[in-house]
């Protein structure tokens, strides 16, 4: 879940992230 406020913050870290959100 800290990953997803990380996304909010940077758009750019939204396209690493979201692999990571998903699981």
């Amino acid at each position: 879940e800290k990953f997803v406020q990380l996304k909010k913050k940077d758009g750019r870290e939204s396209s690493e992230n979201s692999l990571d959100n998903d699981e």
